[in-house]
């Protein structure tokens, strides 16, 4: 070993990684000093104990100063992973990570005695012959094996055999178990300002519910998992597998090994790929997948005696005029394809906001309706009827979104009701409705109906952050 240690391609390569992945853990800063090139003059290559040991006490009182900055930062990797171990174990699933944990524990222990002996360099008072001695044992042969098998493991973990759970495969265990979780339990999504009176409720058995916030709030969760668990465990993995590729880099770099270490780079760089892969082509496809099943299994539906003995009337489809009548009808409502979807706000046109007055903030004060979606796992624009009670006598009346504009909408006679195209195009009163119970629009029956929300293919900005700025391929690790 030189006094001037002349650099691998594979050393310069893992040297960048490292920066670069290190940035998104502690930040760009201190990461600068986990690539400086001094740290090649702690290179064990093919030498023997006495020959490093003697090189390095020959160049310590020129790299003593900058060891120690080095040596903050690397410890501060440690600090970091501290730290998203903290965010993991917030959602309880170690057990089913604990192959993981026990590769990572090999490198996070000899990367613990690293940076000591690093320390000990930089410390004028410590035995620097001993820190030498033992960096040079511990990244040796054969504990470089223990390193290298760890690294090895943590790859199986990321990229498993067929039939083994990896990664990924935690991830989107758990991201499934929050979904259906919420989607299972009604006290979530129940409805429980419906009408000023409870002789306008809909005496179904059960309650009220709200299968879109069902959906739209098992999305949510989704989303935070990701954002909060997922994100911190891939980071824990890099972060894991950079302190690995240091120790590895110090351990085989410029020596018979030297191309491993490329070999490792690669290993992380594909791994970094499926990580910037994962939410579109795993997370995506399962939110919506678990979300048609979820609709069709936990969608609340009318039920109880009263609906179905109790008399029905509808607003036919033709009626505009004043001469309009509600006729009797089939409970057609009363089927499994047809569900609770959300509670129908108060669409007076005059509390739209700025037409013409001021809106209130309580428009769910005098809803007495119900919006029913028919099989809303099919997706898009789904045909919707609207359901309101009133009372034992007089019984359900249906309608159609677009037949229920309450107060003259300044076309026509005032007892006008919008055909669905000519309703779409109400900008005030799309605007006002999409929002609350979802998008307003014409379903394949010519008819207004609100499309299903669908999981959005926009990674959550935790994760995007995380990967935006990593690279893929060798060709992007430039100094």
């Amino acid at each position: 070993m030189s006094q001037v240690q002349v650099q691998s391609e594979c050393e310069q390569l893992a040297a960048f990684l490292a920066k670069t992945v290190a940035s998104q853990v502690i930040g760009a800063a201190a990461s600068e000093l986990i690539a400086n090139p001094l740290l090649s003059a702690l290179n064990i290559s093919d030498t023997t104990q006495q020959r490093f040991q003697d090189t390095v006490l020959a160049q310590l009182d020129r790299i003593r100063d900058q060891l120690k900055e080095v040596q903050v930062s690397l410890n501060k990797i440690t600090t970091a992973v501290d730290a998203l171990q903290h965010s993991i174990d917030a959602y309880a699933i170690s057990a089913a990570l604990a192959g993981y944990y026990k590769s990572a524990a090999q490198i996070h222990s000899r990367y613990k005695f690293y940076v000591e002996d690093i320390a000990a360099l930089a410390n004028p008072s410590a035995d620097h012959a001993k820190a030498a001695s033992d960096l040079y044992v511990r990244l040796s042969a054969p504990a470089d094996a223990t390193i290298s098998d760890a690294m090895d493991e943590i790859h199986a973990f990321v990229v498993p055999n067929p039939g083994v759970k990896g990664l990924f495969d935690h991830i989107l265990t758990g991201m499934r178990d929050t979904m259906t979780a919420w989607a299972q339990n009604g006290n979530n999504y129940n409805i429980t300002k419906y009408g000023p009176s409870e002789d306008f409720w809909i005496p179904t058995d059960g309650g009220m519910f709200s299968s879109r916030r069902m959906l739209t709030g098992s999305f949510d969760l989704a989303r935070t998992y990701i954002a909060d668990f997922a994100v911190p465990l891939m980071k824990h993995v890099l972060a894991t597998e950079i302190k690995g590729l240091m120790l590895l880099t110090r351990a085989w770099a410029g020596g018979i090994h030297d191309l491993e270490v490329g070999d490792y780079v690669d290993n992380i760089l594909g791994h970094i790929k499926l990580m910037k892969d994962f939410f579109t082509t795993r997370v995506v496809p399962e939110a919506r997948d678990l979300s048609v099943a979820n609709l069709r299994t936990y969608s609340k539906r009318l039920a109880g005696e009263t609906l179905k003995h109790a008399q029905w009337v509808q607003l036919p489809r033709e009626s505009t005029g004043p001469d309009r009548t509600l006729d009797p009808c089939p409970r057609f409502l009363i089927d499994d394809n047809w569900v609770m979807w959300e509670a129908f706000p108060d669409f007076s046109y005059s509390f739209i906001k700025g037409y013409p007055l001021p809106p209130r903030d309580e428009e769910w004060r005098n809803c007495t309706e119900m919006v029913f979606a028919y099989k809303p796992w099919d997706g898009g624009h789904r045909p919707t009827y609207l359901l309101g009670w009133s009372g034992a006598q007089l019984g359900a009346s249906t309608q159609l979104i677009n037949q229920a504009w309450q107060v003259n909408p300044e076309v026509g006679d005032y007892y006008t009701i919008l055909p669905p195209l000519e309703f779409v195009k109400r900008k005030e009163a799309v605007e006002f409705l999409s929002p609350r119970i979802g998008e307003i629009g014409i379903e394949s029956g010519g008819q207004v109906g609100v499309k299903v929300d669908a999981f959005s293919d926009v990674p959550p900005t935790p994760l995007a952050d995380m990967v935006k700025s990593l690279p893929t391929k060798r060709d992007e690790l430039k100094p």
